[in-house]
């Protein structure tokens, strides 16, 4: 019972921690039940956390051993189903395998046990990297994935097994309320290494190794530097070809072939790309100027005061709950960020996870503390009272404080808008302009195959 309910705390609280958490398309809903899911490891354990947060279903994660040393880890990565793989690096550690010869006997039991859990009708999510990392292109593959995949679908004489590539974008992984989207790829044909594992079982898994890394660039953003990786998604959403603004999953897919084209055109014409990234950059620093962080409104315009009314009431309503959630938030959330920021500055591929684990525990002691020193000086009904709606008064004040900032949003450019006509002409042509550089690069490449 407190398993279930620590996994259920942890599925919400990452869901109020990363907000949009959308999926591009229904392929996670159209999985078969026995399914080797394989994503990019961009966030550390948060990753996982994230798929079952959006898949709705049970699902078992290999995580690295290590943590399984330690009896609160062990028992929290267990609610989850992790299970434990040993890596070389780890020999010796807590945790850790005692040698190569360990090593290998506890992975095999690890890979027995996906097996079963696979044939069992269940999920099975792999990190085919190996580790967690921040860097902007995917490490090489490990044949782990592969292995296990084959090995299972054997057993399963390649009948119901599906692998699916799945990648994982964050807007900003260290950042509350920052905006994931989590793309599924295209089921891999398994059956189709039938003969290949039966002759060469080795071949046929580092082929599968390969087709599942090509899996994966389909779907994971790659680029050469991280801004370039930071900036593509931004370009894309104020460059879409349809010319209006994209919704996630459209603005990701156009960033996808921009860094694609980029990469192309890179190495065959680095003028013009350079001509295309002075463009991009002082379009960016217009923006930065003005406070306008999304464009689109300047040149879709909704009806400012109506909404702005609205907007207002709204805020005006949700004012007292946002403020007690606000005084019962504040000093936790912002000493948690210090504390992550402070104390563990070279763990970027962790800060999220740190971010939500420490800010969870600290708005949880500081609410209990309140409502207990409420209970004693007010009365026991009102610590009671403090304790049951702190929660929803903390969700208040986080919708209160994202409400108002796109109030201002739309306040601003409606001022613009009617006091700085010719400014807001002059960068809906620059944003267009833009798009046109970028499209007429990207039509070019393709009529050059």
């Amino acid at each position: 019972m407190i398993g279930k309910l620590f996994r259920f705390l942890v599925l919400r609280v990452i869901r109020v921690f990363y907000s949009p958490m959308e999926v591009s398309n229904d392929r996670l809903a159209e999985a078969a039940p026995a399914t080797v899911f394989v994503l990019n490891h961009p966030n550390g354990v948060l990753d996982p956390v994230t798929l079952m947060a959006v898949l709705g279903r049970p699902i078992t994660f290999l995580a690295k051993s290590t943590p399984f040393g330690y009896a609160s880890s062990r028992w929290a990565m267990r609610q989850f189903g992790a299970v434990p793989i040993y890596r070389a690096k780890d020999i010796g550690l807590r945790g850790g395998a005692e040698d190569e010869g360990d090593m290998k006997a506890r992975n095999e039991k690890t890979f027995a046990k996906c097996r079963a859990i696979l044939r069992g009708g269940n999920a099975v999510a792999l990190f085919p990297e190996g580790t967690s990392h921040t860097e902007p292109t995917m490490m090489p593959m490990r044949t782990g994935a592969a292995r296990i995949a084959l090995s299972a679908a054997d057993a399963l004489d390649w009948k119901g097994l599906q692998v699916v590539p799945v990648g994982l974008w964050y807007e900003n992984s260290t950042q509350f309320r920052s905006t994931v989207l989590v793309v599924p790829g295209k089921p891999l044909a398994i059956s189709s290494f039938r003969e290949a594992y039966q002759e060469d079982p080795w071949k046929a898994v580092q082929d599968l190794t390969v087709l599942i890394g090509q899996g994966l660039q389909k779907v994971v953003l790659e680029a050469e530097t991280t801004e370039l990786l930071k900036s593509a998604p931004f370009i894309a959403a104020w460059t879409e070809p349809k010319g209006h603004k994209p919704d996630l999953p459209v603005r990701q897919a156009w960033a996808a072939q921009l860094l694609e084209g980029y990469r192309k055109m890179h190495a065959t014409d680095p003028d013009r790309v350079a001509e295309i990234e002075r463009a991009a950059r002082q379009y960016a620093r217009t923006l930065y100027t003005l406070g306008i962080k999304d464009p689109w409104k300047l040149e879709e315009p909704r009806p400012v005061l109506w909404y702005a009314v609205r907007r207002a009431l709204l805020l005006l309503v949700w004012s007292p709950p946002a403020l007690v959630g606000t005084v019962l938030s504040y000093v936790p959330y912002r000493l948690s960020a210090y504390i992550v920021r402070h104390h563990f500055p070279d763990n970027r591929q962790k800060a999220g996870a740190l971010k939500l684990i420490v800010g969870t525990a600290l708005v949880v002691i500081v609410w209990t503390l309140k409502a207990v020193v409420t209970g004693v000086f007010a009365g026991v009904l009102w610590g009671v009272a403090l304790a049951a709606l702190g929660p929803l008064c903390g969700y208040v004040a986080i919708r209160w404080s994202e409400v108002a900032r796109k109030l201002r949003e739309v306040v601003r450019a409606g001022w613009l808008r009617w006091h700085r006509e010719s400014l807001v002409r002059y960068l809906a042509a620059e944003r267009q302009r833009l798009a046109a550089k970028i499209q007429c690069a990207m039509a070019d490449l393709r009529s050059a195959g």
